[in-house]
Order: C-alpha cells, then structure tokens, then sequence
C-alpha cells in the first residue's frame, strides 16, 4: 500500500504544485495552510498502511513509514521543476529564469515560482558570482522519465545485419523488397537524419543545431522521410 500511495497518489495529489506553489515567496503560515490538506491525507494514507490508530501522531507514522513530510516533499518538487528547465533545450527556458526583472515590476506582479528559484536567496539556482555552477550543463530532453524503463529495442548485431543486407543484395532486383536504412545523428554541433535505399537514392535534412534539437528527434526524421 505504502508504493500504490507514492506512486499513485502523491503524483495525483501534487500535480501541477510548481505551477501554484510558491515556498520561496509566501510566508511560513501561509505555506502550512496550503500543506494542511495534503497533511491530512498523508495521514490517512499512513494509518491504512500501518494499521496504526488515528491518534497517533503523524510524524511518528512517516518517520516509521519513511514518508517525506509533505511541505519537503512540495519544496522538492519545485526545486526540481526548476532545474530541470534550468538545464533543458535553451529555448524552453523561461526568460524571467534568464533575465532579472527589474525590482519595480516584481514588486508590482509578484515572483513566480521557478522566477523565484532563480534570483531569490535561498533558491536552488543561486550561485555566488564567478563559480562554475552559473554555467549550468545542457540534458537532453528524453521522452520518458529518467526513472521509466526505456522501450524494448529490437536490433541486430553488426554481423547478422551485415548477413541480412548481403542477403538481400544477392536477389534478383525484380524480387528483391524495398529496402531502406535511416539514421539520425549529431556531429561539431548540427544535428541531421538521412535516409538510403538499395537503388542509390538518398535524402538527408538539416535540423539546426544541438541546442533546438536532438539526435532523437533526428532518428524519428529518418523514420517519417523513409515512410514518406
């Protein structure tokens, strides 16, 4: 019950919470009123899964149950919404987490919460000026969840590839099927697919650079130009 509750519940009950809440930003009252429910069904949550009576205190119950207090668990969460944008593809990053606003606008429209992370004291993407964690590395953006298992993969060995093609080759051309070999790839920065068939035709396109596309994104080009 206690992984249905972390894997179920908690991502139903906190979706969105980089969006609407604001730790560096409100007060501490105001960030345990907005907890409170949370706290609440945590609580229930640890009494189904312990057996433990309704009196019992709820720090008790997620010490014992290694439950995260929900207001951490919010915290962490924004924390790291921000980084993950902070190091994506660079045009997905939010201006305001690049650009200081001026003092006169934030204290007229307020600090949203990955704003905040970026030039607030105490947020997660402040660094002392001059140190290395100013630059911060580029990931690449990737369809699933770093902790999802990735697709199964089918794909030959380089010599039974090698076999298969040469296999083909000796048919008659008029038997012979329609073969066709994609690939997407990055090199000295630019990232392109290109697609070739058995008879000598070719094709290829330019994606732009690294920073507005991925080699993934190249594979999946190959994949459309050769069902095209």
């Amino acid at each position: 019950m206690r992984r249905i509750y972390q894997a179920v519940v908690i991502p139903q009950m906190l979706f969105g919470v980089a969006a609407w809440y604001q730790p560096m930003v409100i007060s501490k009252m105001k960030a345990r009123t907005v907890s409170q429910p949370f706290v609440t069904i945590q609580k229930r949550a640890a009494c189904l899964i312990s057996g433990a009576f309704r009196t019992t205190a709820a720090e008790a119950l997620s010490t014992e149950l290694h439950l995260p207090p929900i207001a951490i668990h919010m915290k962490r969460l924004v924390k790291e919404t921000a980084i993950r944008l902070r190091t994506g593809p660079a045009f997905a990053v939010p201006a305001t987490m690049l650009r200081r606003r001026p003092v006169d606008e934030t204290d007229w429209s307020g600090w949203t919460p990955m704003e905040a992370q970026a030039w607030k004291t105490g947020g997660c993407l402040t660094t002392p000026p001059g140190t290395l964690a100013t630059n911060w590395e580029r990931r690449k953006a990737f369809v699933q969840a770093p902790w999802q298992a990735p697709p199964e993969v089918i794909i030959e060995d380089r010599d039974t590839a090698v076999k298969s093609h040469d296999h083909i080759l000796s048919k008659d051309p008029r038997e012979r099927p329609l073969t066709l070999y994609t690939d997407g790839s990055g090199i000295e920065g630019r990232i392109g697919a290109a697609v070739v068939d058995l008879r000598n035709h070719h094709t290829h396109s330019q994606m732009g650079d690294d920073d507005t596309s991925t080699v993934y994104a190249a594979e999946l080009r190959g994949i459309e130009m050769a069902l095209n």
